[in-house]
């Protein structure tokens, strides 16, 4: 604090001073560029360097550069609504004391000027010098930082080693993040690296070595003069200045440089006529990493002088204004695409571009070009032209041939572990990997308990589900996707990136493909029931061929790309031919929404098809809409998404099928018990005066569901007390009449075939039926009184009797409501009685010819 206001003193000294001097002083400018302007902003750039401040740095040509296109291209498109931006560069020369000099010196010359000033704008390195003034506001004081591209460009630099080069022989690098970034990027890429370090060593054997140098300007000098100074063959020099200077008069010949797009350092010339500067300048200047440096900050600053003005100065009063003192400390971080929509820049310029050249015996020739893309939170980097890789990488069975390769060991200590790498542990950071895992350990838990539920009342219960193989196989599918999951959630540099993004592919496509496969085949079979070809009887054999078939479509394509792709795995589970990839399941997706949209209303096997069709529905606009966040979003949140595919379809399938499939199954358990308590067990035989041979026109689930406009719900008025007409019979009448030689119906399932069916809780209602012994009105000694009479029963109960014991018997048929008052003939025959529960009239009476008081009725079906 001492210090500060001994500054503060000598700065009030010294502008007295300078305030008795002639005021031609303030006319003087020390700045080594100017573009005029109301509102000027003062740049201090590191533009020379040395002892005597005399070596120019081609670095901060470029940032001349780049800032003076900034501000002529604000002015052009009138950023700032009547005024001008003007700009002030000053020289560093790498010089802390020449730095806060200047500061002081701008400081005095805004006191001698109108214009409004902006304060100064500086690299962040030189934060510290400047302190004092900042505290003490006696400057508007901005600092920026220049664009970290390291990651970037060591990917750049690995991909186009990955096309000329098969081994390096040297890798020299000073920093920890830059080593074990490139070991890693070349692991991957199939580069072996037979030996790295920051000392130049290399093996007496070693012919034509391939070394690769990062670093800044002075370490790769030390470098690459050493190893020239070395006698031997010819070595191939592939250097990376991470602190973008030029290094082109470092290089011997036949040397490759990772270097930025030069720039035509001639405008700087014209660099205060907008009409000379600006065109010419575009096309290096919105692709230089400057751009995102220190182009980026001064337009952050001229947003925060916009919204000045918008605060202060009412429309159409800009130029006559009085603002108030500019604050940079109110400044906001913009995205970098903010800086190019800002500077109108095309978004197919968005990009950073960079040059490999080699360097001949004359003269620079560029062998390859890239764009890094700023929008991405990583900077993809994409070559301007594809080029082939060479043939014999280390990948996938080339892999043996490098596990003596120092890249593909693992490293230990200082050089081998840094905080990038300690951060590498088996799951990725982020919240969501603990969300999904959660979620899934959920779903699997509840398809447990679904399959076990299913498997017991299969063992245990004596129900008409029939075999529940084609239920489990679902259950199982849909657990092995929720599995798919886990791959994702793991670092590719855990477990080698190539052989884990192989087996990501692998797994979602099989476990897709089986759970449509599963559904699909059921869904057909559902279709061909309710259209008469399988009413009867669903076979569980064919059902399973027709999975079979179609999961080894998708089987054989699955396992030909992950054994004979050539293309890398990290590459395509992050782009658009993973979706390809899943074409086939796109395929059966859509032909099982088809398909169930024609069983929705089948009520078969606890309404299966309506499930079916709402399951449908749901994965199809789950599908849509997680293909489509796939698209747009970047490739390094790709996976995300497809987390969010697996588990939507999996849980789509629980909730729309399993757990509905479950309550019906309850449900219809606690009505069979009810029903059990109230009836008993009957067993149906057969009807000795009806043709067995008619076939019954009706299945079985319409008596389980009888509900929607069945004409079997029919009321009947009681005329015996011990009548059953409803639905709900006393069961004390119902054993009275079993025999001990019952007779069960065969009969089909929704699965297959069943060796019986049994009565189950219908909703239609019996008939009143009531037999009056015949033989009674014969036989006049017998007393009404011990006159038998009993209550007719289903036709599997009533008991043969023989053929010339019923020809002894006439009768006539009177149904109620339609009675006919004449006598039929002795020989007339009744019409036949229905054997089926689908009657149109509820009761009828037959009676002999001689009906008297003593006659024998029989009321049946």
């Amino acid at each position: 604090m001492t210090l500060s206001r001994v500054l503060v003193i000598l700065l009030a000294g010294v502008q007295t001073v300078l305030g008795m001097e002639d005021q031609n002083t303030c006319l003087k400018s020390k700045s080594l560029f100017e573009i005029p302007g109301d509102a000027v902003l003062s740049v201090f750039l590191d533009i020379n360097h040395g002892l005597y401040c005399n070596v120019t740095s081609n670095t901060g040509l470029q940032e001349v550069f780049t800032a003076s296109y900034v501000v002529h291209a604000l002015n052009k498109y009138e950023s700032i609504p009547g005024l001008l931006l003007g700009l002030k560069i000053f020289d560093t020369c790498n010089d802390e004391i020449s730095v806060y000099k200047q500061a002081i010196q701008t400081t005095v010359d805004a006191d001698c000027t109108e214009r409004y000033e902006m304060g100064i704008l500086l690299p962040s390195e030189y934060t510290t010098i400047l302190e004092p003034l900042r505290n003490y506001s006696v400057l508007p004081i901005s600092t920026y930082n220049e664009q970290n591209l390291t990651r970037p460009l060591i990917n750049l630099m690995v991909h186009y080693l990955s096309t000329r080069f098969e081994t390096i022989d040297l890798l020299l690098v000073n920093h920890d993040f830059a080593l074990n970034l490139f070991l890693d990027t070349t692991k991957e890429a199939g580069i072996c690296v037979k030996n790295y370090g920051d000392t130049f060593e290399l093996e007496d054997d070693e012919t034509e070595p391939v070394i690769a140098v990062i670093g800044q300007r002075n370490d790769l000098r030390q470098w690459i003069e050493r190893g020239e100074k070395l006698q031997g063959s010819r070595k191939t020099w592939i250097a990376l200045p991470i602190d973008g200077s030029n290094i082109d008069d470092l290089v011997p010949p036949g040397s490759y440089v990772v270097r930025t797009s030069p720039f035509n350092l001639d405008l700087l010339q014209d660099v205060s006529s907008p009409d000379r500067f600006l065109n010419p300048a575009n096309s290096p200047v919105i692709h230089s990493p400057h751009l995102l440096g220190v182009g980026k900050a001064i337009v952050e600053l001229a947003q925060l002088l916009q919204d000045l003005q918008k605060r202060n100065c009412p429309r159409g009063m800009e130029t006559s204004c009085v603002m108030p003192r500019f604050n940079p400390h109110t400044r906001q971080d913009i995205r970098n695409a903010d800086v190019y929509n800002a500077l109108r820049i095309l978004p197919k310029s968005h990009s950073i571009k960079y040059i490999v050249a080699m360097k001949s015996q004359q003269e620079m020739v560029d062998m390859a070009a890239y764009r890094i893309d700023p929008a991405s939170s990583k900077f993809k980097i994409a070559p301007e032209s594809r080029v082939p890789k060479m043939p014999r990488l280390c990948l996938k069975k080339n892999a043996r041939n490098c596990e003596g390769c120092a890249n593909f060991k693992k490293r230990f200590g200082h050089r081998g572990v840094t905080k990038d790498t300690l951060d590498r542990g088996l799951l990725k950071p982020g919240n969501w990997i603990a969300i999904f895992l959660t979620v899934v350990v959920c779903g699997t838990f509840a398809c447990g308990v679904i399959a076990v539920f299913i498997i017991y009342r299969f063992i245990v219960e004596d129900v008409l589900d029939g075999n529940p193989a084609l239920t489990i196989v679902l259950i199982l599918a849909n657990v092995f996707t929720l599995q798919t999951v886990l791959p994702f959630c793991i670092n590719d540099d855990y477990l080698g990136a190539e052989p884990l993004n192989s087996r990501k592919i692998l797994f979602v496509t099989l476990a897709f493909g089986l759970d449509f496969s599963v559904m699909l085949s059921r869904a057909f079979f559902l279709v061909f029931s309710k259209g008469g070809v399988f009413t009867a009887h669903i076979n569980g054999y064919l059902q399973g061929l027709m999975v079979f078939f179609m999961f080894c479509v998708q089987l054989a394509m699955s396992v030909m790309f992950f054994v004979f792709s050539t293309h890398e795995s990290a590459v395509v589970v992050r782009s658009l031919i993973f979706i390809a990839l899943l074409g086939y399941d796109i395929f059966l997706l859509v032909i099982l929404f088809i398909v169930c949209f024609f069983i929705s209303q089948l009520p078969r096997n606890y309404r299966e098809g309506k499930c079916f069709f709402g399951t449908s529905i749901g994965l199809l606009i789950a599908w849509a809409i997680w293909l489509t966040c796939f698209i747009l979003v970047e490739p390094e949140s790709r996976d995300t998404v497809v987390c969010f595919g697996i588990i939507s379809t999996a849980y789509m399938i629980i909730i729309g099928l399993l757990i509905p499939r479950t309550y019906y199954m309850v449900t219809h358990i606690a009505r069979g018990k009810e029903f059990v308590q109230r009836f008993g067990s009957t067993d149906l035989g057969p009807d000795p005066r009806t043709s067995t041979l008619a076939r019954q026109n009706r299945p079985f689930y319409d008596y389980v569901h009888s509900g929607g406009g069945s004409m079997t719900n029919l009321q009947v008025t009681p005329v015996y007390p011990n009548y059953y007409g409803s639905s709900s019979p006393n069961q004390k009448y119902l054993g009275q009449n079993r025999g001990s030689d019952t007779r069960r119906i065969p009969g089909y399932n929704n699965y297959g075939y069943h060796s019986e069916m049994r009565e189950v809780n219908n909703t239609y209602t019996v008939p009143q039926v009531c037999i009056e012994d015949a033989d009674s009105r014969l036989s006049p000694v017998v007393e009404r009184s011990n006159l038998s009479s009993t209550y007719a029963r289903p036709k599997c109960h009533r008991k043969r009797k023989p053929k010339e014991d019923r020809d002894c018997i006439e009768t006539d048929v009177y149904v109620e409501g339609n009675i006919n008052t004449s006598r039929r003939s002795h020989d007339e025959i009744y019409p036949a009685s229905p054997s089926n529960p689908k009657l149109t009239q509820t009761e009828a009476t037959i009676r002999e010819e001689d009906e008297g008081e003593d006659s024998t009725r029989i009321t049946r079906f």
